[in-house]
């Protein structure tokens, strides 16, 4: 399993961006919408979780 860690996040009305390390070498700027959070967890799991369910 990989390891991920969310080095940084911010957040707007519209999205939530964050930076990615994977593995301590692989570097990501990845963001979330606000319209996708909401399609696919319905508001249940936190953002962050997404964002590490969608690394592994």
């Amino acid at each position: 399993m990989a390891d991920i860690q969310l080095t940084q996040q911010s957040a707007n009305d519209d999205n939530w961006a964050y930076q990615v390390t994977v593995n301590g070498q692989h570097n990501y700027n990845v963001t979330l919408s606000q319209s996708d959070y909401q399609q696919w967890t319905s508001g249940n799991t936190s953002p962050d979780r997404v964002i590490e369910a969608a690394f592994q």
